[in-house]
């Protein structure tokens, strides 16, 4: 390899000493021997990559061996002047896209959503047809009054147009910012574009000092480097947020650029004295940005769409997970005070009703040979006793296990009661391997029940068959036993459960989880104080003397440090346990993360206060500042308003409308 270099420097020294026609001869010697050098460089790298790295590096390799061929063609060209070979080597350089477009796919696919690997493709093609547009309005003319400049025209804007789309993707998938690979790619295609461009304005007639030769050692030089940055390519992103906002604003400004240019070129398009073939092209090229800007707007309309709704829909459901979980708390308080009593009875289908939203709610208690009803909500005129020996309820009580029937029609077993029922959940109550009874809940609404709800219907099941089974004396070793269990297996919350003295008893899983700490770590530290940020340790230590003073219930948010430093935000319900003289006996901490949904309703907050494009205040921001600017109340009269505005802005809203 090293000979290779030598011997490229070499012919690289002829073509700038000799004269024409050997320094031609020279130039196209070192041109085809950089780019067999970068043949080989990238060929052995493929060999030892893999995966991804392996399937780009292979198509840069593919890359190459038609770039020696063409070399190969045109250094044919020069013995034989009148052969077609020149051009043969023309058409086979511009296959040269096919190497860049397979490594181009090989790196975006899988890192982007579908819909953003089209809006980078889209994004790529704007770049491209801009800058081919640009080459077509500076030298077009000259181009075709100089038939023999347009090969180095054509090679040099496939390997600008190369160079801007694959500017587009390196920002798109966050390639590593170093001098290395993604970015040493570049640079290698701008100094050969750059050369080709250079060799274009020589044969168009154009003296420039020190000849042709140097632009011919740029193109390879930039071949070589080409060659550098394949071998040092790697997949590796760049998390670094600033990197990561930059290249988001690039992205957004380089078509929006482009775009800019569009009226340039239409007037470029309208000069009469300009050849019909580049009037042509110009506006076949302005008409291609446009249809890809706008393509490009639209997916990323689509895009945002369906961020939005992805968004809402995991607020909707971190709500309704907090809602049945403080319900499933809920129950057991009820049943933790009152025991299994029809009042009690009656207060949690009361509660399965209003707080967890189902229609139709009973509750049937067996007494060996019947199911009767306990208590009910929904139903105009429920049954008050019957065998239980058919539909869903009969099989349940066959099968002793719960049953979600996301649609009820299509169940045999289903048999008609409410009007207008779509899906049902029926649990059985049972304790220590005694049916005690069936708590079934019934849905009309189009959206059916899912696991979700089957889950905390099974909570409250269970604690239900608990109070049932145990009976007013057990009742508080029952609640202590079944709605830890309830929560810890079935909701996934955080539990802490305390003595009097704020000592730490018992804690789940969902405890390590959220703190960072494994369980080893956790049981070292007699309460979880220390993991309480600093500015709420007061709010925790007064819901704990609340608890301690005769409260049966508190609520309160704070934040927990985790191991590594960071916060998540967790929201409490604290429910006393009572001992037979109403003292405390322990507390029961249940804590929701809330980190997330709390993170996306600032989200959803900030989007509907500011542009999604420039992150700016959008008009309902500045409405409400300047109503708080003009409130009677303010102190101060003085107001002041900066008004910034585009000069010239109304020929871009005239000519191409309010859309661009």
């Amino acid at each position: 390899m090293l000979a290779a270099v030598v011997l490229l420097s070499t012919l690289v020294a002829l073509s700038a000493l000799d004269v024409a026609p050997s320094a031609l001869a020279w130039e196209q010697a070192h041109r085809l021997l950089a780019a067999l050098i970068g043949l080989v460089v990238s060929f052995r790298s493929w060999q030892v990559a893999r995966d991804r790295v392996r399937a780009v590096r292979g198509w840069i390799a593919l890359g190459f061996v038609i770039w020696a061929g063409a070399e190969g063609l045109r250094l044919g060209s020069l013995a034989t002047p009148d052969s077609p070979l020149l051009a043969l080597s023309t058409v086979l350089a511009a296959c040269v896209t096919v190497g860049a477009a397979g490594a181009y796919v090989a790196n975006l696919r899988g890192k982007l959503s579908d819909r953003e690997q089209i809006a980078v493709y889209l994004e790529a093609a704007t770049v491209c047809a801009a800058v081919t547009g640009v080459l077509i309005a500076l030298v077009g003319e000259r181009a075709l009054a100089q038939p023999a400049s347009l090969p180095p025209l054509i090679q040099g804007a496939l390997f600008l147009n190369i160079l801007g789309a694959t500017l587009i993707l390196d920002l798109a998938v966050r390639a590593e910012l170093r001098l290395r690979g993604a970015y040493v790619i570049l640079l290698g295609l701008a100094l050969v574009g750059g050369g080709f461009v250079g060799s274009f304005v020589i044969a168009a007639g154009t003296s420039i000092a020190g000849g042709t030769w140097m632009f011919g050692a740029l193109i390879s030089a930039g071949v070589l480097v080409v060659a550098a940055g394949t071998a040092t390519w790697t997949d590796r992103e760049d998390d670094r947020s600033g990197y990561m906002e930059v290249g988001q604003g690039v992205r957004g400004l380089l078509p929006l650029t482009t775009l800019a240019l569009s009226p340039l070129l239409l007037f470029a398009a309208q000069d009469d004295v300009r050849h019909t073939l580049v009037r042509l092209a110009l506006n076949l090229v302005v008409g291609a940005m446009m249809l890809t800007a706008i393509a490009r707007q639209t997916v990323l309309l689509s895009e945002r769409g369906m961020v939005v709704r992805s968004f809402r829909n995991a607020l909707a459901y971190a709500e309704r997970r907090t809602q049945q979980i403080a319900g499933v708390g809920r129950a057991g308080r009820i049943l933790a005070r009152a025991g299994p009593t029809d009042r009690a009875l009656k207060a949690i289908a009361d509660l399965l009703h209003e707080r967890f939203g189902y229609e139709h709610v009973a509750v049937y208690m067996s007494d060996g040979v019947d199911l009767r009803r306990g208590a009910s909500r929904g139903f105009a005129d429920p049954d008050g006793a019957f065998d239980g020996a058919g539909g869903i309820v009969g099989r349940v009580v066959r099968t002793r296990r719960p049953e979600l029937v996301r649609d009820v029609q299509s169940d045999p077993d289903y048999r008609l009661g409410a009007p207008g029922v779509r899906s049902e959940i029926c649990v059985p109550l049972v304790a220590d391997g005694d049916f005690l009874g069936i708590l079934d809940v019934e849905s009309t609404a189009d959206l059916p029940l899912d696991d979700t709800d089957l889950a905390a219907v099974v909570a409250v099941a269970d604690q239900l068959a608990g109070a049932i089974a145990l009976g007013t004396e057990r009742l508080r070793l029952v609640q202590e036993k079944d709605f830890t269990s309830a929560v810890l297996d079935t909701v996934g919350a955080l539990v802490i459960v305390c003595d009097p003295d704020g000592r730490v008893v018992r804690y789940n899983q969902a405890c390590a989880d959220a703190s960072g700490y494994t369980m080893a770590e956790l049981a070292t530290h007699p309460s979880f104080d220390f993991l309480v940020a600093p500015e709420a340790l007061n709010l925790v230590r007064t819901a704990r003397q609340d608890l301690q003073h005769g409260r049966i219930s508190t609520a309160n948010e704070n934040d927990w440090i985790r191991r590594d430093g960071s916060r998540r935000r967790i929201s409490w319900s604290n429910t006393a346990v009572l001992d037979e003289v109403g003292g405390l006996r322990y507390s029961i901490g249940t804590g929701v993360d809330i980190t997330e949904r709390q993170r996306l309703a600032e989200q959803l907050a900030h989007r509907a206060l500011h542009d999604p494009l420039t992150g700016l205040a959008n008009r309902t921001l500045l409405m409400d500042r300047v109503a708080h600017a003009l409130m009677p109340s303010r102190k101060s009269n003085l107001i002041a308003l900066l008004f910034l505005d585009l000069d010239d802005f109304k020929a871009v809203n005239d000519t191409l409308g309010h859309v661009v």
